[in-house]
């Protein structure tokens, strides 16, 4: 083997490395879950019991996952050709005006097709 072959995969097992020790640094960690109880309702007039100290960690963390959560529910990308073409070759029978209204609605190509297997949109 001549010198640059060496050099390659000296390199090639030094990234290795590297990638194997960042991936295991960078493991999210785990979500504790809370004993929660349901709140008092006003059939059972109980007074809510009180909750366990929660780190400041914990509570950040909580909040980064009900940002994403309502991040993803609030989001629907745009209608695009593309899309509308995909949904058209599954079900040729719709319109193509019905199928862009339901992809609007809903934002997700899934969701239209759902919507049209359960006898929606015809």
């Amino acid at each position: 083997m001549d010198g640059s072959t060496v050099a390659f995969i000296l390199t090639m097992v030094c990234m290795f490395v590297y990638t194997i020790k960042r991936r295991n640094t960078k493991q999210a960690p785990t979500r504790t879950v809370h004993d929660t109880t349901p709140a008092a309702t006003t059939a059972t007039q109980e007074p809510e019991p009180a909750s366990a100290p929660v780190s400041e960690q914990e509570q950040e963390q909580e909040q980064r996952v009900n940002r994403s959560a309502a991040h993803r529910v609030n989001h629907k990308r745009p209608v695009n050709n593309d899309m509308v073409e995909i949904v058209m070759t599954m079900a040729p029978h719709i319109s193509s005006q019905k199928i862009m209204d339901d992809l609007r609605d809903t934002g997700s190509i899934e969701s239209t097709m759902e919507n049209i297997f359960a006898g929606k949109l015809d």
